[in-house]
């Protein structure tokens, strides 16, 4: 079994490897004052957490339509078709392409979305932020599916309220909630094509820029919850805002990151969706710095990097806090 899972893959960290290592600035070290606050590492020692996808006793108990997975099935089945996928084609696709196929396109929006939906920053802010709210839906989602259904229809109504209680109580209460909807959502993404396509098409349908630093020692930066949201009409930044008025950054090395432009459409896609053109555009120095300070406002505690300097130089900005 798969002790340590990595919750961000190890194929999209090996972007920014110098040598075969990453610069890691682990943020709660350094407020306490620990001295190894920065530090080399290699992709396989960090974002990673023990059994954090495992589908374990309590997860199927909670949910019996999972009870045949195998524990490690997100690990294994849910994860490795994109993660491959993306160190085989998809990043040269985007990155010396230019381009994407419908395909291509389609996977590289699932990659995306995965990888948020898997952050522990979703587990621990998204979900347990909207716990109640999101309890309140399913329960609404749940009735709609059952109480009027035809096989139900002769159940005397009293008894169906109690067993529609008792399947809510067993399925969202408990201490592990967060970590049960996380693990559904994952889960649920493989086969429910509605869901799936809905959110995808969020991302796909605007245009896409990559933007590159040229510049010497101006790098961009990524964390351990990679991407991050912004909007002009609600201040902030988000983790997974991607409707309405958005501009999301996803960094893809240490000389480009992914801009999707969510305030407007992109309009050869829409007319010919065979195949995703990408622009390309050199960004100044001031830029750079904007979005690696928008990339670490949604980071777990991580910013990593192929450079050394500049982990030394948000440190040293981040001491007085």
């Amino acid at each position: 079994m798969k002790v340590a899972q990595h919750y961000v893959p190890q194929s999209y960290l090996k972007k920014f490897y110098d040598n075969d290592k990453l610069w890691v600035l682990d943020f709660e070290k350094l407020h306490k004052g620990y001295s190894d606050f920065l530090s080399s590492k290699v992709s396989a020692q960090i974002c990673r957490d023990k059994y954090f996808y495992n589908l374990d006793e309590d997860f199927k108990n909670r949910n019996p339509e999972y009870a045949n997975l195998d524990e490690e099935h997100i690990e294994n089945e849910t994860f490795k078709r994109l993660e491959n996928q993306y160190a085989r084609t998809l990043y040269n696709s985007l990155v010396e392409k230019l381009k994407l196929t419908s395909n291509e396109c389609d996977a590289f929006a699932d990659f995306i979305i995965q990888m948020k939906i898997r952050n522990p920053y979703y587990r621990n802010n998204d979900l347990k932020n909207n716990g109640t709210r999101l309890i309140d839906i399913a329960k609404e989602q749940l009735q709609h599916d059952n109480y009027y259904h035809e096989r139900f229809r002769k159940i005397p109504t009293l008894l169906k309220n109690s067993i529609l209680e008792f399947v809510m109580d067993k399925k969202y209460n408990g201490e592990n909630f967060e970590r049960n909807i996380q693990l559904s959502s994952l889960i649920k993404r493989e086969n429910d094509r509605k869901t799936s396509t809905m959110l995808k098409d969020a991302l796909r349908k605007h245009p896409w820029t990559i933007a590159i630093s040229k510049l010497p020692g101006n790098n961009f930066l990524t964390t351990d919850n990679p991407g991050a949201s912004v909007s002009k009409q609600k201040p902030g930044i988000f983790n997974t805002k991607f409707n309405e008025d958005f501009t999301f950054y996803f960094p893809l090395s240490p000389n480009h990151c992914l801009i999707i432009d969510g305030t407007t459409i992109d309009v050869d896609f829409f007319y010919d969706s065979s195949v995703k053109k990408i622009s390309m555009k050199a960004i100044d120095f001031q830029s750079i710095i904007q979005i690696n300070n928008i990339i670490i406002q949604t980071m777990n505690g991580l910013a990593i990097s192929n450079n050394r300097q500049l982990l030394d130089h948000l440190a040293t900005r981040n001491r007085a806090y």
